[in-house]
């Protein structure tokens, strides 16, 4: 199969990936060796206002709402009235 077919595919079947991405996975999987901007080059084009390889703010954090919602962050007070902030 050609490269750019190679890479045509490899975006198309997983449209969460970007070029540095598709990039690293060539070179572990396959051994061939190609820059991000060359992928970027052979990229199928995506229709305009959506973000190539990214995803967007809600997809985001329906995906790690679990983790989101484990962090809290909190003040605590002491007694010399100082504010200690941190992450529980």
């Amino acid at each position: 199969m050609e490269l750019r077919q190679l890479i045509r595919r490899m975006a198309m079947e997983n449209p969460l990936r970007g070029e540095e991405r598709i990039a690293n996975e060539l070179l572990s999987k396959l051994g061939v060796r190609v820059s991000p901007r060359t992928v970027r080059k052979y990229m199928p084009k995506r229709p305009p206002g959506r973000p190539r390889g990214d995803q967007h703010w809600s997809t985001f954090l329906r995906n790690h709402a679990n983790a989101i919602v484990a962090c809290d962050f909190f003040v605590a007070v002491t007694a010399a009235s100082d504010c200690s902030m941190s992450w529980f």
